[in-house]
């Protein structure tokens, strides 16, 4: 065993993919305590492949796109880690992040009484890093929704970005980021389209 730190590794971790040793001392670090060491000695080939894990992150956007056409707070809520400290949910039309459970299961909960119906939700430019047991998830969003008590369509259109980590129960997010194209970008994008 060697010290580093205030943390001891054990520097038989060749027996990991090479792929896992060129992330640095960090990820030795991080993976340490997520995997027992077997009598063998060897550690165990991952559970699921990148693509198995991408496939499921991909479910869990889709589980957010459809809790929103359906205005259904409860499925929004459903893939979230709601044990996580902290949650952080930064929404485009809210001055502050919202932080902690309660206060983003307080703010899906009144989305139905801000939307009369939402028409579409499309996402496109949706891209997904694995990082081990996190990962990044960025996407467009183009919504087409009816507000209550005002005439006409709401049309948004922002950038997301959501943190996932790796639970028992699957990928759960814990961080959510909307960011609009400022009235300047959005000039120069329609100005070269």
């Amino acid at each position: 065993m060697a010290v580093r730190g205030t943390r001891t590794y054990d520097r038989s971790v060749r027996a990991l993919p090479k792929y896992v040793l060129n992330l640095g001392f960090w990820t030795i670090q991080r993976l340490a305590p997520l995997q027992h060491r077997p009598a063998n000695g060897k550690y165990p080939v991952s559970r699921v492949s990148k693509f198995d894990d991408e496939r499921e992150i991909a479910t869990q956007i889709e589980t957010y796109r459809q809790g929103f056409l359906q205005l259904n707070p409860e499925r929004i809520a459903s893939i979230w880690d709601t044990d996580h400290v902290p949650l952080i949910y930064v929404a485009q039309e809210m001055r502050q992040p919202t932080y902690g459970w309660d206060a983003i299961h307080r703010y899906f909960a009144a989305l139905p009484d801000h939307l009369e119906k939402v028409l579409s939700k499309a996402l496109s430019d949706v891209r997904i890093d694995v990082l081990g047991d996190a990962a990044i998830a960025f996407f467009i969003s183009h919504t087409v929704a009816k507000l209550k008590r005002q005439a006409g369509l709401h049309e948004p259109t922002f950038r997301a970005t959501m943190i996932f980590h790796r639970t028992a129960a699957g990928w759960r997010v814990i961080h959510y980021h909307e960011s609009s194209l400022a009235a300047l970008a959005a000039q120069v994008t329609s100005s070269t389209s």
